[in-house]
């Protein structure tokens, strides 16, 4: 080996006998875009077109892209050969096992604002007939081709959101949404193996009287970073349900990169099902009395 270079790579490769090792010597020919082929030869990586790109920005080299040129044309694929049409394309054929992970994100700060997955979708042109037919920031999908326990998967969860803190909050939200949501259906947790203390509730009249249905308008141009509908709306005030259902109310913050936060509350409408049902309920008692 030669003593006024550091520049060479060593191979071992394990033979038949467990511990056996063959090592191989490799001297770097000094040209920044050589390849090392698998037969153990030094390829010409300018005329492949497979260098990778990086770009200085006044403190570090960071690497910007991928492979260039005629390889995979600025596209990365790990655990797969062809990335398609990602940028990035991440392929895990997992064995059994409890978890198994294709991407994880950790991001730990003391910042205003942490995120650990982001991902956006913007256009600059028209789409079909003028408009644009979907885009979407986050696509989760889920598919199950072979069963689990009985040949059934107990959950099959295109995206799944859990929030934790371990110190007091107004609000604790595992999924947060500046904007209309659609669903094709909705469950809560109802079962009753998950409630103690069951009561019937027998005052919804009462509990209705202290609140008041009302039409109005959100401004809009106050708190941009809430987007709210600009259509006019009916419902309830939050404080008049906190008066007669404090439970049914959270005080929650705004969601926004840029600007001041705001401070708001929010109103769980599904709690008040349960009291329009009391209610009727003694409505109907009266009606028949």
């Amino acid at each position: 080996m030669p003593n006024n270079s550091a520049d060479v790579l060593i191979t071992g490769v394990e033979q038949d006998a467990v511990g056996d090792y063959q090592l191989n010597y490799f001297a770097f020919t000094g040209n920044s875009d050589d390849l090392l082929a698998g037969d153990g030869t030094w390829v010409d990586g300018s005329a492949v077109g497979c260098e990778w790109n990086e770009v200085t920005n006044g403190t570090s080299d960071d690497l910007v892209m991928g492979y260039t040129g005629a390889c995979n044309e600025g596209r990365v694929g790990i655990g797969v050969d062809d990335p398609g049409i990602s940028r990035l394309r991440v392929t895990q054929d997992a064995a059994s096992g409890t978890q198994n992970w294709g991407v994880f994100s950790n991001v730990n700060g003391a910042n205003a604002l942490n995120i650990g997955v982001r991902g956006r979708a913007a256009t600059t042109g028209s789409g079909s007939s003028g408009s644009f037919q979907n885009i979407i920031g986050v696509m989760g999908e889920a598919n199950s081709q072979t069963g689990g326990d009985s040949h059934c998967f107990h959950n099959v969860i295109a995206v799944y959101g859990r929030a934790n803190a371990s110190v007091a909050c107004n609000a604790v939200w595992a999924g947060y949404f500046n904007g209309d949501v659609f669903t094709t259906g909705s469950y809560l947790p109802s079962a009753d193996i998950l409630k103690t203390n069951i009561q019937p509730l027998d005052n919804g009249l009462e509990i209705l009287s202290g609140i008041t249905a009302r039409r109005y308008n959100f401004m809009t141009e106050q708190f941009p970073s809430i987007n709210l509908p600009e259509q006019e709306q009916v419902g309830v005030l939050a404080s008049e349900v906190a008066a007669v259902m404090p439970n049914a109310v959270k005080t929650t913050y705004s969601v926004g990169e840029e600007g001041e936060q705001v401070e708001f509350q929010a109103v769980n409408y599904d709690a008040l099902i349960p009291v329009l049902i009391s209610a009727t309920q003694e409505q109907q008692a009266t009606i028949e009395q």
